[in-house]
């Protein structure tokens, strides 16, 4: 951390004409409170974060009922959560996660930004200490009304991700409305279904219910049945580009500045004559 001293002679220095290159890393701008700072004087930048509402706002609904656990797909539900969070795509969006047995809990505390590598740390902590609700119940309606209470009020790309064994028989109605009102918000919803030996996967007719539920939500393309150690692979566009990343020269209005020496009496700039001008 520079001192006030420190940053007064920078100031100086590039005052009298010196260059100051700035190289920021994970906990600069924005993430080094150089906000309203003397500091932040010196740089041809502001701190603030951005004000941009777009981008992609992503909930993981785990299943960590007994169910899971009993019939072993406990740790690839766990680990295709942390191996979805790793998607390059996803390095912009902000994610969390929802676990769920017979209640909801917020595994990260909110939402995290994927961008920065020590929230990945933190997430993949988070994930792998999951351990089993106790309670018998696998209620997935639990789950989804925690993903929209986290994603009500967001903007841009919208996603809740459920992974679960299928095991949703006894909450099979209360879910298809949980997910129906996530739909109303304009979230995309897939399901991955791990492989299991889970009696309440199924009806009698042996129809999966994770299946139905996705066909009742017209999103049959987003329901995935994998097998135990194979990881879903969704396939997630890049989200919406935000105003400042534009760069479409149609819509860009370009105009002329003339160059002139800031410090002419500066050894570089001494006896130079600029003529020049900039787009």
């Amino acid at each position: 951390t520079l001192s006030e001293v420190q940053v007064k002679e920078i100031k100086k220095y590039v005052t009298d004409g010196g260059g100051l290159v700035v190289v920021g890393g994970e906990r600069a701008f924005n993430y080094g409170s150089y906000l309203n700072s003397s500091f932040e004087e010196i740089l041809p930048v502001l701190s603030k974060p951005s004000e941009y509402k777009g981008g992609r706002d992503l909930v993981l609904v785990l299943d960590i009922s007994p169910s899971a656990r009993d019939h072993g797909t406990e740790a690839d539900i766990l680990g295709n959560a942390i191996y979805i969070l790793q998607n390059k795509n996803l390095k912009d969006a902000n994610a969390a996660a929802i676990a769920f047995g017979s209640k909801d809990y917020d595994v990260f505390g909110g939402f995290l930004f994927l961008g920065l590598p020590q929230n990945q740390g933190i997430i993949k902590d988070k994930i792998s200490r999951l351990t089993t609700d106790e309670q018998s119940k696998t209620s997935l309606d639990q789950g989804l009304a925690g993903a929209k209470q986290m994603l009500e009020g967001k903007d841009g790309e919208l996603d809740a991700i459920i992974i679960s064994d299928g095991g949703i028989k006894e909450s099979y109605e209360e879910s298809l409305q949980a997910a129906k009102e996530l739909q109303k918000l304009g979230v995309n919803i897939y399901f991955i279904h791990i492989r299991s030996t889970a009696p309440s996967q199924t009806d009698q007719s042996k129809n999966y219910y994770a299946e139905d539920l996705m066909k009742e939500l017209g999103l049959e393309n987003n329901y995935m049945h994998i097998n135990m150690t194979e990881r879903a692979d969704i396939r997630f566009g890049s989200s919406e580009e935000s105003p400042e990343e534009n760069t479409d020269e149609e819509n860009m209005t370009l105009s002329n500045y003339s160059l002139y020496a800031y410090s002419p009496d500066h050894f570089i700039t001494k006896n130079v004559n600029l003529t020049s001008s900039i787009t």
